[in-house]
């Protein structure tokens, strides 16, 4: 029977972000995870696509996507977000939002 050891090294209450220590006494094994709740963020975004479309004073641009950190992180180091040099539609984080609508703040067809 493996005993696993944890503790909270960091919360940080704004981001919703945890750093939290892992060790395993028989494989002597360490990690650090970092997590972060997206429920608040997830919340806003329903609020936000049930209301007027949010635009800029200008109407040059809109918001479409509410995304955490975290995410975003992942998204760059998988290449789905990019320069805007590389990509100025931003095509695949657009086709990435389809898939995962709860990260969108607006309801419109995005790609």
């Amino acid at each position: 029977m493996s005993i696993m050891t944890e503790m909270i090294i960091d919360k940080d209450p704004v981001s919703g972000t945890t750093l939290t220590y892992h060790f395993d006494p028989v494989t002597e094994m360490s990690t650090v995870v970092e997590s972060q709740d997206a429920g608040a963020l997830i919340e806003r975004n329903k609020r936000l696509q049930n209301g007027p479309p949010t635009v800029s004073k200008s109407k040059e641009w809109e918001l479409i996507a509410g995304i955490p950190g975290n995410v975003l992180h992942n998204l760059k180091k998988r290449g789905i977000v990019v320069s805007q040099h590389d990509d100025p539609w931003q095509r695949k984080l657009l086709k990435w939002l389809m898939d995962h609508p709860k990260f969108k703040t607006s309801t419109r067809r995005l790609a």
